[in-house]
């Protein structure tokens, strides 16, 4: 599983589904691609074999941010 793939797997699956089906893997792609892009520090600690839960919370978070701010930006929250 490569880094991107790990991000898509903490993102709450109730929140995935809100996305619309036929932009849903570019959303999630989207998301994961910022995530590496803008936090490069914490995708080397979050790339190893067992990532601390201090990461994974932190990571968590992140998500949750970007997904408010997009679901807000286009009406569905």
């Amino acid at each position: 599983m490569d880094l991107k793939d790990k991000l898509i797997a903490l993102m709450p699956e109730e929140e995935i589904k809100k996305i619309p089906f036929f932009v849903r893997e570019h959303a999630t792609g989207a998301t994961a691609d910022k995530i590496m892009d803008e936090h490069p520090d914490l995708m080397e600690k979050f790339n190893v074999e067992n990532p601390s839960e201090e990461v994974i919370v932190e990571i968590k978070k992140i998500i949750s941010t970007i997904f408010d701010k997009k679901m807000k930006k286009h009406g569905f929250k």
